[in-house]
């Protein structure tokens, strides 16, 4: 339900509309990391996990991976917003954001306990560091599920949320040290 009640018709001008917000929300984000990095030098971190600023090369790989991250999570955007929806979305939007965090994000933690209980079994598998860089995934799944959910329920549009996580995992992608 959105701010005027029903669920948006889904539109080529809507669907603009959405990566439009979608980037001015992300731009307003960037220029608060930028400022407090080359002001303070430091950036947004959480355990393992940091938001960096993106260097010009970068900004240019950021354009370049948009639309393959993007046939990954719009339709995953969508699915949460529409097909998903536990009890046709008759629960509060915190019980709806908790619920999709926790379908999210099981998925990556029994993978990473499957490899990580592999290694210390002495069964090290072939998959060089992936795990390493797996492991921010449990705290973007319940990110990404949680944004999607909360911008569906408040404009009624699942694109917004589906370019705004595309566009945010994008940059955290690219901005990464390793990358």
């Amino acid at each position: 339900m959105g701010f005027h009640g029903a669920i948006e018709k889904t539109t080529i001008i809507n669907i603009i509309k959405a990566f439009a917000f979608a980037a001015i929300v992300l731009s307003v984000l960037y220029v608060i990391l930028a400022f407090v990095f080359y002001t303070f030098n430091v950036d947004f971190r959480l355990w393992i996990w940091a938001l960096e600023p993106m260097t010009f090369r970068r900004f240019v790989y950021f354009w370049a991976y948009l639309l393959p991250f993007s046939v990954l999570l719009v339709p995953l955007a969508v699915l949460f917003s529409g097909f998903m929806r536990p009890r046709n979305g008759k629960v509060g939007i915190g019980a709806e954001m908790a619920i999709n965090s926790v379908v999210l994000t099981l998925g990556i933690i029994i993978w990473l306990a499957i490899v990580y209980g592999e290694i210390f079994a002495g069964h090290a598998p072939n998959l060089s560091v992936l795990p390493i860089y797996m492991i921010p995934f449990v705290i973007l799944w319940p990110l990404i599920a949680s944004l999607v959910t909360f911008y569906f329920r408040k404009t009624g549009n699942a694109y917004v949320g589906a370019f705004l996580v595309t566009m945010f995992i994008v940059w955290y992608v690219v901005a990464f040290d390793s990358f």
